[in-house]
This record gives C-alpha cells, sequence and structure tokens, in this order.
C-alpha cells in the first residue's frame, strides 16, 4: 500500500506510515532523528500540568442493611462521547473521547531520564522514542500506543498510563527501563450509529454525588475507608459443613442471579446453570415472559437443555428415550411408549422453579416456586441498575472456566483494588488506582467501584462537567453468586457455581450496548473478553488457587480484611448474616 513518509528537520525519513493501515518500522540502520516533539533528552517541550489540590477528607459511611437512598429523578443528560468533537478530526468513538474530545492541550510530561511519548487522538499516530537504562537510543518507531481495556481488577480502561498522574518518586528518578507495553487495545467497533447524547449510563448527579466522595477522601483516597476491620476464620473456606449449609441457604433457597435479559432475548432461548446442587434452565416464552424448570426429564432425568445457553423450537425433546416437551414444560409426547405408563398417577410436566426478569436481569429460585421480590432483593441498587439499561444491551459471548477455590475467594479479588499496585505491576497498575474503591451496600448487595489514576483531572471542572463513567469500573455484587461490572462501552459480568468447598465454576459474559453489524464490530468484543480473562487467568486466580491450597492446610487460622477493604468486609459479613438468619 501507498506510504507516507515523516521526515524530520535534517531531510531524513526516521519512519514510513501507510496511509490506511498500521505502521511500518523503518529499516534504516543510520541513528535516527529526534521527533520536534522531544527535546535532546527525550522530554517533551512542553510544561508539565499542575497537580491537583485537595479537599478535607471525611469519614466513610457505616455499614447497613437499610436502602442507602431513595430513588430521585434524572436531571440534564450527559452529552454522548460519540457526540463530542475530536481533535484530529477524524470521527470520534467513545473509546476516544477522554483523550481527544477537548482542546489540544501540551505534551504530557514524561519521568525523568525516559522518552516522551505523544498520545494519539482518534485518526493520528505517536512516535515513541525510548532509551535504555545504558543511555543508548533504540530505533524510532512508529506506531499506536498499546492500550487494553481492564475487567473487575480495576477501572474501564480507555487510554494508555499518564505519567503526569503518577506520585512525584513514580515520575523522578527511577533507574528503571521503559517498561514492556501493554496488550493492543483492539480496534473501534464499526457501530452503524452513535448513541444519541441523552442517553446517560448513570445520572448526571449520582455521578457528581460520588466524584464529590473521592474529592473529599484525599489522594491517598482514605476518606473512604471503612470502619472497621474484620478477622475471618480460615473455614469458611474449607469448611464442608460450612460448605453444605451456603448451598442450601444462599443457591438453594434464596434467589440467585442467572444472567441478563440479553442471553435470552428471544421466543426458545435460554440460559441454564447449576445452582445449590440443582439443574436449572429459564425459557423465553412466545409472549416475551420466562419460565423456569428443573433441567431434567421427567423419565429418568436426564438432562433436556444441552450448554450454558442456546435455542430451541417450539419443542424440546429429550436425548434419551426422545420424550418431549413443550417449551412451556408440559409433557408432549412419549415416543413408541404405547400405553407403557397409561397406569402411572403422575403429572410428568417438568419441575418449575421460581423466575423473575426486572431491569434487564435474571434471578431464579432453584429450591422452589416461593414468588421472588426483585425490588426487595436489590435493597435499593435499582434506581442506578435501571439506569444503565441493560435490557438493551446485546449478548456477545460467553466462557466458561473452573477453578480449584472456594467461590468466596474467588469473589474477593474483585471486591478491592488494593492489590493492584503489586500483583497486576506490570499489566494495569501504571493505569489504576491502587487504593481504596468507591463502597456502597444496598441490603445484602454491594457497589465497590475502582477508580482510574487520571479520575483525578475530573475534579477541577465544574460539577456540571464531570463524569464518573470514563474513569471508573462500576462493579455490582449481587450476592452470592453474581457481579455486573460496567465499563465506559460495555458490560462484562459474573455468574459463579459453586461445585464444592475448593472447586468453582464460573461463567464470564461480554454484552454491547447493541447488536455488532460487522464482523469487525464481533471481533472487537471478543478480543475485549480476551483481555480481561487473560488479566484473571493469569495474574489473579492462579495466586487465588494457592491461598486455598494454604488455607486447606490448616496452619493458618484466620485471614484479616482491613478498612482499605470495605467491599470485602461487608460481602462476608452479609453472607455471614444471611446464614445466621436462616432456619
Amino acid at each position: 500500500m501507498p506510504a507516507r513518509m515523516a521526515t524530520c528537520r535534517r531531510g531524513r525519513a526516521p519512519s514510513a506510515v501507510a496511509s490506511s493501515g498500521g505502521p511500518t518500522r523503518a529499516t534504516s540502520a543510520r541513528r535516527p532523528c529526534r521527533s520536534r516533539s522531544t527535546s535532546r533528552r527525550g522530554r517533551p517541550t512542553s510544561a508539565p500540568s499542575s497537580t491537583p489540590s485537595w479537599p478535607t477528607s471525611t469519614a466513610s459511611a457505616p455499614y447497613t442493611w437499610s436502602r442507602s437512598r431513595s430513588a430521585s429523578s434524572s436531571s440534564a443528560p450527559a452529552p454522548s462521547p460519540s457526540s463530542a468533537p475530536c481533535s484530529s478530526g477524524s470521527p470520534c468513538h467513545s473509546h476516544c473521547h477522554a483523550a481527544c474530545s477537548t482542546p489540544a492541550s501540551p505534551a504530557r510530561p514524561s519521568p525523568r531520564g525516559r522518552a516522551g511519548t505523544t498520545w494519539p487522538t482518534c485518526g493520528g499516530r505517536a512516535t515513541s522514542t525510548t532509551t535504555s537504562v545504558a543511555g543508548s537510543p533504540r530505533p524510532t518507531s512508529t506506531r499506536r500506543p498499546e492500550r487494553r481495556p481492564w475487567g473487575p481488577s480495576g477501572a474501564a480502561g480507555r487510554r494508555g498510563p499518564r505519567r503526569d498522574n503518577l506520585p512525584p518518586r513514580a515520575r523522578t528518578g527511577s533507574s528503571r527501563s521503559e517498561p514492556e507495553p501493554m496488550a493492543r487495545r483492539p480496534t473501534s467497533p464499526d457501530f452503524s450509529s452513535s448513541p444519541p447524547a441523552e442517553e446517560t449510563p448513570m445520572r448526571r448527579e449520582r455521578q457528581v454525588e460520588l466524584l464529590a466522595r473521592v474529592a473529599d477522601a484525599g489522594p491517598r483516597l482514605t476518606g473512604l475507608f471503612g470502619e472497621t476491620s474484620l478477622v475471618q476464620p480460615a473455614d469458611a473456606y474449607t469448611d464442608p459443613a460450612r460448605f453444605a449449609r451456603e448451598q442450601q441457604v444462599l443457591f438453594r433457597d434464596g434467589p440467585t442471579y442467572l444472567g441478563l435479559s440479553a442471553e435470552c432475548a428471544e421466543p426458545g432461548a435460554f440460559i441454564s446453570a447449576r445452582l445449590g446442587g440443582v439443574p436449572v434452565v429459564v425459557v423465553r416464552q412466545g409472549d416475551g415472559s420466562l419460565s423456569g424448570f428443573v433441567n431434567a426429564c421427567r423419565h429418568r432425568g436426564a438432562p433436556l437443555f444441552e450448554g450454558d445457553r442456546g435455542t430451541i423450537g417450539a419443542r424440546v425433546a429429550c436425548g434419551y428415550h426422545a420424550w418431549t416437551y413443550e417449551r412451556d414444560g408440559r409433557l408432549a409426547a412419549r415416543p413408541m411408549s404405547e400405553g407403557a405408563f397409561d397406569d402411572v398417577a403422575l403429572n410428568c410436566d417438568l419441575h418449575r422453579v421460581a423466575v423473575a426478569e426486572r431491569y434487564g436481569i435474571v434471578f431464579v429460585r432453584a429450591g422452589g416456586t416461593a414468588p421472588i421480590d426483585i425490588d426487595d432483593l436489590l435493597g435499593g441498587a435499582e434506581d442506578d441498575l435501571g439506569a444503565f439499561g441493560l435490557d438493551g444491551y446485546a449478548h456477545i459471548e460467553s466462557r466458561t472456566n473452573t477453578w480449584n477455590m472456594n467461590w468466596k475467594l474467588l469473589l474477593d479479588t474483585f471486591t478491592e483494588s488494593y492489590h493492584i499496585r503489586w500483583l497486576h505491576k506490570d499489566s494495569i497498575a501504571p493505569a489504576f488506582n491502587s487504593d481504596c474503591t468507591i463502597f456502597e451496600a444496598f441490603g445484602r448487595n454491594f457497589t465497590s467501584i475502582g477508580l482510574r489514576k487520571d479520575v483525578f483531572d475530573e475534579l477541577g471542572k465544574a460539577p456540571e462537567d464531570q463524569s464518573l463513567i470514563p474513569y471508573g469500573t462500576i462493579q455490582y455484587f449481587l450476592v452470592p453468586s453474581g457481579l455486573v461490572v460496567h465499563q465506559l462501552d460495555h458490560v462484562e459480568t459474573w455468574r459463579l457455581e459453586p461445585v464444592d468447598v475448593r472447586t468453582t465454576r464460573a461463567v464470564t459474559s461480554m454484552f454491547a450496548p447493541e447488536p455488532p453489524a460487522t464482523d469487525k464490530a464481533v471481533g472487537y468484543w471478543r478480543k475485549n473478553l480476551d483481555l480481561l480473562l487473560q488479566v484473571v487467568s493469569s495474574e489473579d486466580f492462579p495466586l487465588m488457587e494457592r491461598i486455598q491450597q494454604n488455607l486447606d492446610s490448616g496452619a493458618l487460622p484466620e485471614v484479616v480484611y482491613g478498612r482499605i477493604e470495605p467491599p470485602l468486609v461487608y460481602f462476608h459479613q452479609a453472607v455471614d448474616k444471611l446464614l445466621a438468619a436462616a432456619p
């Protein structure tokens, strides 16, 4: 393809950039010329931005089982990222809104002794010159900085790490070479239309309220600390008797999260799971309602619905003896039986389970048909969850993995950001805050909002211009089994199915705000899911499995949750309270 040459002041061409494709590396062995945007030492020539000042911190709210707030009316909607002008002159997708929807600003400063990096906007590319520890320059190449979307362990990442937001010690005096680049972010989805400007996933006043808490918390967010720590006996993760009670009380008798409405949107679509040991399935009916059943044929107990999800026609047949059932669970046929069961005085329709659907979320009660009161179950979170419009999302893909750890240990790693600085030092730590998260309780459930480091830039704006969405990963924990994670441009969900005291099956799903219209868009969302699972599968969960082994040894009688981990403290308090209240 044709290429345009980028020339320097001396007339040399350090690199070539394809006019309509990806970067190509320069092949010249000559020492490349420095870019105009960097000084002789590789630093940008512009002045660094000022450091934000911090208000006085305040104490966090105490743990409570009451509704934390009442629903309020929505105010003026936030501008859509896709409607903002792009400084590059190119069409602006939502993923670059935080980087390029504002007027051009001076280049960001780089750490002392390291090369400058100019981060691109939608239509631009950046030239990065890296200097090794010994001081010898490496070849200059033109390429996009590599960005990635992050999952539950951190906040929604839209750009590469911003060095001007790091503490002074991290910006200066470092002897380390430039870190390895993060995995490349997938190409932007090719949407057929942009969402209207009035569509905002969280009410404006709600975002301002949460950002005010961040401002009051101080630069290390100590004002977000919880009121108490918790010492938890290790047998909460290892005791088979306790696990059996959790299965009965939480996953069988109690209502549990099953999935989003988008996973079973069309008539005949179904979601299946094993909760509390019970195989359950929920099927979309022709009138749009949902019906829940025990996924077992009434003849000999063989499963009728195979896989975690799928679609059937008007009927479903058992693969064992072809007993056939209507979509609503009624027995339709017993082939070749010739009256062999006429003397059986038994209703052989499928056993039913309770199912409820609201705000785009589906709940089931695996152990019976007692009705589920969703508003009471959510405990006040319905105001936020309803604003996200989850019922309008499109299901992209789900993946299932089994891990050798207690189900609570798997959720523990998602509740706090305290571990990011160390466990994720080579992946998401440069971009995401490792201090306390924003925590709120909603009945038995709670939310934990992890923050990017550049969230502090937003605090300098007027309240009506502030937005939390680009800087926070908003996680709703639906105790016991569900986790709904809102990122900037998509939603991720986790459903946990405890197998035994030290084995957990986890189903991870990706949802887009609208059905992808092209293969390129589908690939974009799947790449997001790839990168999410890459981080947790290579960094979080292997460590959790080793923790499980240590706890199984019996050498560690307890574990400790600190005030810097308020969602973790509340999660275990909520589980203990539900177990204590059950007969």
